[in-house]
């Protein structure tokens, strides 16, 4: 288990690999990622969580997948936020975006290919020129908002 307290920044830096197989990630403070695809999965010791209780700044085009298999999720309960880079961040179709808090598209897009789970109840917001695309089925909840002046796209069963 890997805790970032409260009043910590964690850097994620470089385009390599950020592999987190098998590992719990709680957030309690600020997680700055500048490069490099977040990688995770079941290797013997259950799936990749990530809970982001703050902060989560993705300055970067790359993604979250389930390179190592096995039902990855991802807990937004804080502020999800991609800015500075111009392209697609996506959530793959083994790794849950599962959203009570902020997913926040400042610019670029933010790609959702999963089902979300069903405890969606946050906001979805696209700044002017960014985008928020869901690309599969995802259950939203009767407290789920979009806003912003960019596009929310519902591509495929959303």
């Amino acid at each position: 288990m890997l805790t970032n307290k409260a009043g910590n920044t964690l850097y994620i830096v470089s385009g390599n690999n950020h592999d987190l197989p098998s590992c719990l990630l709680d957030n309690e403070g600020t997680i700055i990622r500048t490069g490099g695809e977040m990688r995770g999965g079941n290797v013997g010791g259950g799936a990749t969580v990530v809970y982001n209780h703050n902060l989560w700044l993705d300055e970067t085009d790359n993604g979250f997948d389930d390179s190592y298999g096995g039902g990855e999720q991802f807990y937004n309960t804080g502020t999800f936020q991609k800015t500075a880079a111009t392209g697609n961040t996506t959530f793959s179709s083994g790794f849950l975006l599962i959203n009570s808090g902020l997913v926040d598209a400042q610019s670029g897009v933010i790609v959702i290919n999963d089902g979300g789970g069903t405890n969606n109840a946050g906001t979805f917001n696209a700044a002017g020129g960014a985008t928020c695309d869901f690309i599969a089925h995802y259950t939203f909840n009767g407290d789920s908002t979009f806003t912003g002046a960019g596009t929310l796209e519902l591509n495929s069963g959303g």
